[in-house]
């Protein structure tokens, strides 16, 4: 799915708050980062690294939301990155994974990456998985809100949300054939 252009600044519209909401900056350990990122980083050293399409915008708190095409280690995938208003430092980093219609494939990424976070950080803190996984249910995804299928890992100093989400979640969406889903992982630095 092409996120470019106009249809980025809805997406970072929509997500801002979801992102946002998490954020509570920066302690005083700092672990490493996810893909290639290093926490701390500011909008104008991610600039320079020239990721694809990268561009940011200024949140209501003065912080930055950015978003790009790649990361530094990752090409052809979508993240945003969250700034506190503070230092502008990276604080929140999130990728969104293969856009599809198929239950069973995004099914396959949610399980991938949980297997993956369950090495690093052990069960997850929470799970809140609302739908039966053996029924059709994305379009509950699309026009329920966020967060109503995912699961939480902690440490000391990050937490990770691994989520099933739907552009219709962050945008409007006025023909249900452009209604996608994706698997969100979002990082945050406590």
């Amino acid at each position: 799915m092409y996120t470019g252009g106009a249809m980025r600044k809805f997406f970072i519209s929509g997500i801002m708050a979801a992102l946002l909401s998490g954020c509570a900056g920066t302690g005083s350990k700092t672990p490493e980062a996810p893909w290639g990122f290093t926490w701390g980083q500011t909008p104008a050293e991610l600039k320079a690294l020239n990721l694809d399409d990268f561009d940011c915008t200024t949140t209501r708190d003065g912080g930055q939301l950015c978003s790009s095409l790649a990361s530094p280690d990752v090409e052809k995938q979508f993240f945003m990155t969250v700034f506190s208003p503070e230092g502008q430092k990276l604080n929140a980093i999130s990728r969104f994974g293969v856009w599809s219609h198929d239950q069973a494939v995004l099914l396959n990424e949610y399980d991938k990456v949980n297997a993956e976070m369950e090495k690093i950080y052990g069960k997850p803190a929470g799970i809140n998985e609302e739908y039966d996984r053996k029924t059709p249910f994305l379009a509950k995804v699309a026009k329920g809100k966020i967060g109503q299928f995912k699961r939480k890992y902690e440490s000391e100093d990050t937490d990770v949300v691994v989520g099933v989400v739907s552009n219709a979640n962050l945008v409007q969406i006025n023909d249900e054939k452009d209604v996608t889903y994706t698997v969100l992982t979002m990082y945050t630095l406590k």
